[in-house]
């Protein structure tokens, strides 16, 4: 049901009286744009009882519903929930606290300070898998009832401005039981506050997945990172403030995908990234100060796909990726002080795609049968190439649009630049 404007109730009128459950069979619902609706009864009287209503809804969306009051509480048969721009008692215990079957939770725009206690019904949802929160901008700390849920294995922390913290206040980490028991995936973008990682992030012994992004004033990762020896993806991007990455990234053992971006004042790559050998995607883009890469990449046996792109301070790949024998795809875009390929690619007999965009010296050097690198590439079944097009601003930008493409698609798909 969307925009009805006028309707202010839905009670027994709308469950009509001829049977003992309402929409028995309805799976999914969704209220949208009722700004004058201020009252959702859940269980309608027939013939002097109540009627069993929503037997089998799974899915409920309530979206721009800014005074709606749901009696007594939100179907408990309900296991995806999302709030949009609706009213914060929707968030109440009262509500929350009979979902004993909801998986996953979206909050959005939703003004609900972290003190105003209405984010304590959360701490009730036992079997919480997936918690999304995003754009709610009076919400300061993280709501420390989440901290505990011992099924929730996704948090997606999205363009909340003004997320200052996320101790969650109350207990300390050291005592008995440990936060985010279960967590797996967690995402923090868009907080333009944020000025430290808690420590507990390094507690998160199941996390696989870890991404941080858009966070104007974090200007360092915290040490415990290395203690998280099942991570498996990691990715770190547009954090202006931050100057170098922690030595103890050497200690994810099972990393798999790192990707590293947007980070105007990184310098160096810390050559522990040695140590990184299950490593098979590396992808580093939009680093302006980054003039050189650690010959300790030449560790990484496991690694099959490289992607560099606007790098400008880049003059040199080390020699090392002559034994990186795994490497299936390379590309680099936007390295405009990279003159030549390091000697020995001819012997990465696995490299099955190569490309090379807006790096006019290397591309001289690469021209194919008559350049002095050719000889290192034309065993490479697919090579391609393209040329700086445009010039100061215009040609930034295109830089930057390039490294967010390759970002998503990947440089193998890049199949439309000659």
């Amino acid at each position: 049901m969307s925009e009805m404007v006028v309707v202010k109730r839905i009670g027994e009128e709308f469950y009509g009286d001829d049977g003992s459950s309402a929409f028995p069979s309805l799976q999914e619902l969704y209220l949208t744009d009722m700004p004058n609706l201020e009252e959702w009864q859940i269980e309608p009287m027939s013939a002097g009882r109540k009627m069993a209503s929503f037997p089998c809804l799974i899915e409920l969306s309530i979206d721009s519903c800014p005074i709606l009051m749901v009696h007594p509480g939100i179907p408990c048969f309900v296991e995806d929930l999302t709030i949009v721009e609706s009213n914060e008692m929707l968030l109440s215990a009262g509500n929350l606290a009979g979902l004993s079957q909801l998986k996953m939770l979206e909050i959005q725009n939703c003004e609900v300070s972290s003190s105003s206690g209405w984010w304590d019904g959360l701490q009730y949802l036992t079997a919480l898998e997936e918690l999304r929160i995003s754009e709610c901008d009076e919400l300061t700390c993280l709501p420390e009832g989440i901290m505990y849920l011992p099924s929730l294995h996704t948090l997606d922390l999205d363009e909340n401005k003004n997320l200052m913290s996320l101790e969650g206040g109350g207990r300390k980490p050291q005592q008995p039981t440990p936060f985010f028991p279960a967590l797996q995936d967690l995402e923090i973008q868009g907080t333009d506050t944020l000025a430290a990682l808690p420590e507990w992030v390094g507690g998160l012994t199941s996390l696989q997945n870890l991404l941080i992004t858009e966070c104007p004033y974090l200007a360092m990762l915290p040490d415990g990172l290395q203690h998280l020896t099942a991570l498996q993806k990691l990715d770190i991007s547009d954090l202006p403030q931050l100057t170098m990455l922690p030595d103890g990234l050497q200690h994810l053992t099972a990393l798999q995908k790192l990707e590293i971006s947007d980070l105007p004042q990184l310098t160096m790559l810390p050559d522990g990234l040695r140590h990184l050998t299950a490593l098979q995607v590396l992808h580093i883009y939009d680093c302006p100060q980054l003039a050189m890469l650690p010959d300790g990449l030449r560790h990484l046996t496991a690694l099959q796909e490289l992607h560099i792109a606007s790098c400008p301070q880049l003059a040199m790949l080390p020699d090392g990726l002559q034994h990186l024998s795994a490497l299936r795809d390379l590309c680099i875009t936007s390295c405009p002080q990279l003159v030549m390929l390091p000697d020995g690619l001819q012997h990465l007999t696995a490299l099955q795609y190569l490309r090379i965009g807006e790096c006019p010296q290397l591309a001289r050097r690469c021209k194919r049968e008559i350049g002095e690198d050719w000889h290192k590439i034309a065993h490479i079944p697919n090579v391609k190439f393209w040329p700086l097009k445009e010039d100061g601003e215009e040609s930034g930008k295109r830089r930057t649009f390039v490294a967010k493409f390759l970002s998503q698609l990947g440089c193998a798909r890049c199949m439309g630049h000659s």
